[in-house]
């Protein structure tokens, strides 16, 4: 007597062999040629949908939020030349601005850096601000005359001090001298400040005072200093973003996102390098991927009226 397994085997074979009558047009059973044949039937294909490449824009991002040791590049050669001058002075660098005043609670973008590198060096960046005329300058302009025309208060050179003949020299030699601004005014400047004429040997000279009221604004001061841990260094590229892509970078910082068509992204890559980030004087910008065009929505948060300077 077979088997339980047996008969479970030839059953499979039998309905093997039935199936492949089916999907070949074999005959069902003992080949009786008024049998019909079966017709072949073939599988659905599924078709697959690729999603849709990311389209990539610009995102305005708050300053604390780049990651330590990203890479920005500048936003124009104003920027550019603020980060310079204030790596190469010991002091403040003013950031004037060119289209009115800057509200004080506008600052630096880079006071948000605990650390900015820039040509190799790491610098620690601090931002202050100076209101309307808190730091005047006053300037004493030295032009060459004749004795007859000399009258008022003559200075002689002979009587001056150690320090008054100091500014004295570099007055001489410049055709001007500059005092405060970020520094105290001198107290030997006040000679030349309340003087006609200054007398030396053989010249006598006209002087003339002015004074300098700067509009509010932002100054910049970059002190040598070691990265440290937990500390967030940005690298800062000595490179702008181009003049023909700067509108871009102003829809971004004005509305919170920007889309580039597909020549101005290809522009932003080659300028950006292996950088993703913008920075304008105060505000950041990153290129970044997103949803599709027709699906993206925009921030509206507002920005300052001196988005790029």
């Amino acid at each position: 007597m077979p088997s339980r397994r047996a008969l479970l085997r030839t059953g499979a074979l039998g309905l093997t062999a039935a199936l492949g009558g089916c999907l070949f047009g074999g005959d069902a059973d003992d080949g009786d040629d008024e049998t019909p044949t079966q017709t072949p039937t073939t599988a659905p294909t599924t078709q697959l949908t690729a999603e849709p490449d990311p389209v990539q824009r610009l995102q305005r991002v708050d300053p604390p939020a780049v990651p330590d040791d990203a890479t920005a590049v500048l936003a124009n050669e104003r920027v550019r030349t603020l980060v310079s001058d204030a790596a190469a002075t010991d002091g403040r660098v003013d950031y004037l601005p060119e289209d009115g005043p800057v509200e004080e609670d506008d600052r630096l973008v880079f006071d948000a850096f605990d650390r900015i590198r820039f040509r190799g060096e790491t610098y620690n960046p601090t931002s202050s601000y100076a209101g309307f005329a808190q730091e005047a300058t006053y300037v004493v302009e030295a032009t060459e005359t004749t004795e007859r025309e000399a009258s008022g208060e003559v200075l002689d050179s002979a009587n001056l001090t150690d320090a008054e003949r100091e500014i004295a020299d570099r007055l001489l030699a410049a055709g001007s001298y500059t005092a405060g601004g970020h520094e105290e005014v001198p107290d030997a400047f006040h000679t030349f400040e309340t003087a006609d004429y200054l007398r030396t040997d053989d010249t006598v000279y006209r002087l003339q005072g002015l004074v300098g009221d700067n509009i509010g604004h932002h100054m910049l001061t970059l002190r040598d200093a070691d990265a440290g841990p937990d500390v967030t260094v940005v690298t800062v590229a000595d490179r702008v973003v181009p003049s023909d892509l700067r509108e871009q970078v102003q829809a971004a910082v004005s509305t919170g996102n920007a889309e580039p068509s597909d020549d101005e992204l290809e522009g932003f890559r080659a300028v950006l390098g292996d950088a993703r980030f913008v920075c304008t004087a105060h505000a950041v910008v990153e290129l970044v991927s997103g949803a599709p065009r027709d699906s993206r929505r925009h921030d509206n948060r507002g920005s300052t009226g001196n988005w790029l300077q």
